[in-house]
């Protein structure tokens, strides 16, 4: 067996093994999905790792195993395996966080897949062979690799702001951006020769995400949800328990009512587990009510 066929059976018997035990087993699936207020909330950070490694479905798992197939004997023609690793890694952990910080004043927002690892490796053989060729699935459309690269990333910006589906847009492209910027680290001298297309991929991602830091309203459009967001919809009956209790609050609280809620969260659970949203929450009613 070849050394990046090692690494990537590993990496792809990784996935399906976690990910089956998540089909199968809901605490567990719910346990180690990404989720916005376990992270931030109850400081649980093995959610930015394990839940790149559930799926929501066979489906899923398939599209980013075979991604994960498709470009791995690639980056590994430059890189290191232990480099790899790092920059499959690092790539999971870069989309994770970007979700979460984006996704900061959603407590329900959760996530699982390995998106964000994949598009590391998929902009990371961009940058590195940007005069090849690439197609999307299902579709057997040749495109140079540095026009599918900022095609893919427009079209990540797009959902990210439009927030229209149940895709995670956030980690696609935060995985991206950390995939390149590790590729560059790893291989310095790659700016010497294809420095163009860093740039092309770089410097539209950071001013997208600047004007997101200084107009953080953009992203509030569209419905918050506690849907699972994957490469496909979630399958009904995902986090039943979330989804009944929103269904059944008022559609409008009084402040007096939302107060209350928050402080028997506290009784309940701990101040510690209200997520950072709750907190401020909290405060302001507390300042408004007691004045």
């Amino acid at each position: 067996m070849e050394p990046f066929e090692f690494v990537t059976y590993g990496l792809i018997l990784l996935n399906i093994g976690i990910s089956a035990k998540g089909f199968s087993d809901k605490p567990f699936f719910h346990k180690y999905m990404l989720q916005v207020d376990g992270v931030l909330g109850r400081k649980e950070y093995i959610r930015l790792f394990s839940s790149g490694f559930l799926h929501v479905n066979w489906f899923h798992l398939i599209l980013n195993m075979y991604v994960l197939y498709m470009f791995s004997e690639s980056v590994l023609n430059v890189l290191s395996l232990s480099d790899f690793v790092l920059l499959y890694m690092g790539s999971l952990l870069g989309g994770n966080l970007l979700a979460v910080y984006l996704k900061r004043n959603d407590g329900t927002y959760s996530a699982v897949g390995a998106s964000g690892a994949v598009s590391g490796l998929l902009f990371a053989s961009i940058i590195f062979f940007p005069k090849g060729t690439l197609s999307l699935v299902f579709i057997p459309v040749q495109f140079p690799a540095w026009a599918f690269g900022i095609g893919y990333l427009l079209l990540t910006m797009y959902g990210i702001r439009a927030q229209r589906d149940n895709i995670g847009h956030e980690a696609h492209f935060g995985g991206a951006i950390a995939g390149v910027l590790m590729a560059v680290m790893m291989k310095p001298q790659i700016i010497g020769t294809n420095g163009w297309v860093v740039g092309v991929i770089l410097v539209p991602a950071v001013l997208f995400l600047y004007v997101l830091t200084q107009y953080p309203e953009l992203l509030r459009t569209g419905k918050k949800s506690p849907k699972v967001f994957v490469g496909v919809k979630e399958p009904a009956g995902v986090d039943d328990r979330l989804l009944n209790q929103l269904k059944s609050r008022p559609a409008t609280l009084s402040k007096e009512e939302e107060l209350n809620q928050l402080l028997d969260k506290v009784r309940q659970k701990g101040f510690q587990n209200l997520s950072k949203s709750e907190r401020a929450r909290l405060e302001q009613l507390s300042q408004e009510l007691d004045g």
